[in-house]
């Protein structure tokens, strides 16, 4: 036990340290949970209606459901890059240690880097329970435990499937390979996802809208509670504070865990050993061309975000997500396609002021859309501990700097544009107005991402031990949606000052022209400064 809680110790230091800059780091982490204080306010709001309503043990069943998916996708890439695409494990056998305390060690990292997204959503939850339910000491307290206890079950499966899978399907041992499949069908899934939501009825309050999902659809909730075999005992035991089923499902978490150890001591060590790093391609000579520098950094970094399975799930196919999503969810949302018959009817060019419309509705949908690829968030985090290369090839710092905020432009940019597809397709006006839609959408793309290589270059993430840990644990990218979407909100309640729409663009070009044109002289300065100390 002494050795698992050392070896815990240190793996929890190398994936949670605050690095040299100490209070950069404790200034970005605070920056990013005021990010999350909308999101909080909405899941405690939302709660209070749940635990009002007579619905309330079929609310708190489908909050855990939605933790445990939750815990699902991250888990998946948690755990692979962990326990298999790590390079510390041979390192870790040499040591006098049993493997049992290894194996529990890396679960122990998984486990709390879990437990910090699920507090976010359960903990104003609690709160909101806790305001409703004051005299439930039970139930508070099994509340409670429940935090710790109900993402385990899910932690443990995944774990239990990646072990299966990787002793008896070598095809995924390869993790480019894998990142990209696992990526692929993630964005699929979280196209159903919205879809499904998207379909759901619409309702005035939680009553009405639990009442019309169980007359549409009466077999999905035994369903989703067998397929989260979990949920059913941890929010009983919750609402009806009983021991019985707080037995059960500590009961459920005693299996699972002894399934995992059988699992982990019978293959996990024998694959991972026998584990292949990723296979290297026979560079071809190729005849070198002239061509200008710029030109030749620019299309070497699109070749390493293009070429590395790692990069191009994470970083190229995550700025898609969201426009597909939206044009799935209008192609099967059937009061969205009853007005497409009417909307397409109506001239809306003579109606509405279309350039000041389309104008904002570009700037506003590109914070969105524009912050989810992270190209530009880990620009010189990609580097790792070959950063040195930037400093002293042949080209200025200032003119890198261009080329790769101008990759993540270029993908912020398509993604934005695949916007204009629903558009069109809901509404009938002429193509010139979409001038207007580009020009927002463009100073939106090219602020947002000088923020993200701004943080990443006064930031970089460089020790990582594979491509996965550059991108997927790296808190630069969470910094820069967060601090976008926080801009976002800040033009949204500008808007309520004003209260003139042509003012409010005006105002708002002028803003969003300033904001680029200042980062535009001050960012590359600030982070050609801090690189060279590095």
């Amino acid at each position: 036990m002494r050795n698992f809680f050392i070896l815990s110790k240190m793996l929890m230091k190398n994936s949670f340290s605050l690095g040299q800059h100490k209070i950069r780091t404790i200034l970005l982490g605070l920056l990013m949970a005021c990010s999350f204080i909308p999101l909080i306010v909405m899941f405690y709001s939302g709660s209070l209606s749940m635990f009002r309503s007579p619905f309330d043990l079929f609310g708190l069943e489908t909050v855990f459901v939605f933790v445990a998916m939750l815990i699902l996708w991250t888990s998946i890439f948690l755990f692979a890059s962990t326990f298999y695409f790590s390079q510390d494990v041979p390192n870790l056998l040499v040591l006098p240690v049993s493997s049992w305390s290894i194996v529990g060690a890396k679960f122990f990292v998984n486990y709390v880097s879990c437990l910090t997204f699920a507090c976010i959503g359960l903990l104003p939850v609690l709160v909101a329970y806790i305001q409703t339910h004051p005299h439930d000491v039970l139930g508070i307290l099994f509340f409670v435990i429940q935090l710790f206890l109900n993402i385990l079950p899910p932690l443990l499966v995944i774990g239990i499937l990646t072990i299966l899978v990787m002793r008896f399907m070598p095809f995924f041992a390869n993790k480019d390979r894998f990142n990209l499949i696992v990526g692929i069908l993630s964005i699929i899934f979280a196209v159903g996802i919205s879809v499904i939501a998207n379909a759901m009825p619409n309702a005035e309050d939680f009553d009405q809208l639990i009442t019309m999902f169980f007359s549409k659809t009466p077999e999905l909730p035994a369903l989703v509670t067998f397929l989260f075999f979990h949920v059913k005992s941890a929010a009983q035991s919750i609402i009806f504070g009983s021991f019985g089923n707080l037995l059960i499902n500590l009961a459920i978490c005693f299996i699972c865990i002894v399934i995992f150890y059988l699992c982990a001591k019978t293959l996990y060590l024998p694959t991972v050993l026998s584990m292949s790093s990723t296979s290297q391609k026979k560079k071809k000579k190729k005849e070198i061309k002239s061509s200008s520098p710029l030109k030749s950094y620019f299309i070497n970094e699109l070749k390493c975000l293009v070429r590395s399975p790692v990069y191009f799930s994470n970083c190229i196919l995550s700025s898609f997500i969201m426009p597909i999503v939206l044009v799935a969810v209008l192609i099967v949302n059937p009061n969205i396609q009853s007005l497409t018959s009417m909307t397409q009817n109506v001239p809306f060019d003579q109606m509405f002021n279309l350039w000041i419309l389309l104008f904002l509705a570009g700037a506003a949908l590109s914070f969105f859309s524009g912050s989810m690829n992270g190209i530009s968030g880990t620009a010189f985090s990609r580097q790792g501990r070959n950063l040195d290369f930037v400093k002293y090839i042949p080209l200025s710092m200032k003119k890198q700097i261009a080329a790769k905020a101008g990759i993540g432009i270029a993908f912020s940019m398509i993604s934005s544009l695949i916007f204009l597809i629903p558009m069109h397709w809901l509404f009938r006006y002429p193509v010139y107005y979409d001038l207007a839609y580009l020009a927002g959408s463009m100073l939106s793309c090219i602020l947002i991402n000088q923020i993200a290589i701004l943080i990443d270059g006064l930031h970089p993430k460089l020790n990582w031990e594979d491509e996965t840990q550059a991108v997927k644990n790296n808190m630069n990218v969470m910094a820069e949606i967060f601090i976008s979407w926080l801009i976002l909100g800040l033009f949204i309640g500008l808007y309520f000052v004003i209260d003139n729409l042509m003012i409010y663009m005006i105002v708002a070009a002028i803003l969003l022209v300033a904001f680029v044109a200042l980062l535009g002289v001050l960012a590359p300065k600030l982070i050609i400064n801090h690189l060279m100390k590095l």
